[in-house]
């Protein structure tokens, strides 16, 4: 009964490790889309910096004032998106963290099963 209990055990750690790179994996793959958003914030706020620059000679203001809302508006965007993103990592990395407090408490268990099944094993 002790050597299923043990086996259960260490399947639940299987499945919790599995879980865990899985989390990691996820969480990895968050950080990377986070840094593209920041990188693409960043360069349309260069664009509409250039681009300012570049029209600043121009007659049409009205076309200057569009251009610039539209690029404000998708700076905007982009920045909610990127703050959305952000979030998705932070809950990420708690689950990871949950996530690793269930392995050690598995492992605990795992440890005091192997404890108890030898001491009852001894004379």
């Amino acid at each position: 009964m002790n050597l299923c209990k043990i086996a259960s055990i260490r399947e639940s750690v299987e499945q919790l490790k599995k879980k865990l790179n899985e989390e990691r994996a996820a969480l990895e793959k968050t950080r990377e889309r986070l840094m593209e958003k920041s990188l693409k914030v960043i360069s349309l706020e260069e664009e509409e910096v250039r681009v300012r620059f570049v029209k600043e000679g121009e007659s049409d203001e009205r076309d200057l004032e569009n251009n610039a809302l539209g690029m404000l508006n998708e700076v905007q965007r982009l920045s909610r998106e990127a703050q959305e993103v952000k979030k998705i990592g932070e809950n990420a990395q708690s689950e990871v963290v949950k996530a690793m407090a269930e392995i050690e408490s598995t492992r605990d268990k795992i440890r005091t099963a192997k404890n108890t099944a030898i001491s009852r094993k001894l004379p």
